[in-house]
């Protein structure tokens, strides 16, 4: 049975003060799709809020692309949060 998640809730104490991170690209990490490279992604559901928070991806890479979030559920809500992709 496939679980879904509601109303999930990520709060912190300010986008520069919480940073999730991840380093992942499509090119060295043999990632067909720049979806694939996201630190968070939020897919299934129904509610996700995200307040003071920072969201990166630190690949570095020039010739690569990469994401730092990606959300294909329903009612999704960012409040003074940062992204950093490449």
């Amino acid at each position: 049975m496939d679980m879904i998640s509601i109303n999930v809730m990520f709060i912190s104490d300010g986008p520069t003060e919480t940073i999730i991170t991840n380093d992942l690209n499509c090119i060295r990490d043999h990632l067909l799709k720049t979806f694939g490279t996201v630190t968070i992604g939020v897919l299934d559901g129904v509610g996700f809020t995200a307040k003071d928070i920072g969201f990166e991806n630190t690949t570095g890479d020039a010739d690569n692309q990469a994401a730092a979030f990606r959300a294909t559920c329903d009612m999704v809500i960012m409040f003074n949060c940062h992204f950093n992709g490449y």
